[in-house]
């Protein structure tokens, strides 16, 4: 159960950091990853991103803190996880190239996703 809540916690910094990153300022990452943010719309939209990550984040914080909520938790974890792995894969194949920038977001959601898995695995099965 100790690694689950870890799992947890550390998706729960993650989402937090880069969505209070992204609310306070929300060319943080435009630059490295090559998006252009032109118009204060634009920015508004990708600050509300901003607040999803906060949002999932203090979900996970919230899961890693209760029994009840932490298999819930890790599966909302490894099917966010899996979802942007399987997303940038199929962006390499069509897009090309990635770059520096999603081949690091790629690796650390690849490790996310397996360290959920590893962690729901290690659950004991409750009905």
């Amino acid at each position: 159960m100790r690694f689950a809540r870890w799992s947890l916690w550390f998706g729960a910094v993650v989402f937090l950091g880069l969505g209070f990153l992204v609310v306070a300022d929300p060319s943080t990452l435009s630059v490295s990853s090559g998006i252009e943010i032109p118009t204060p719309v634009a920015r508004l939209e990708v600050r509300s991103g901003g607040g999803l990550y906060i949002g999932i984040g203090l979900f996970f914080a919230m899961a890693a803190r209760q029994d009840g909520l932490l298999r819930i938790g890790l599966v909302a974890q490894l099917a966010m996880m899996a979802g942007l792995v399987i997303g940038r894969i199929i962006g390499i194949f069509v897009d090309g190239s990635p770059g520096m920038f999603s081949v690091f977001w790629l690796g650390l959601e690849s490790l996310m996703c397996a360290v959920a898995l590893i962690a729901l695995s290690g659950l004991k099965k409750t009905t």
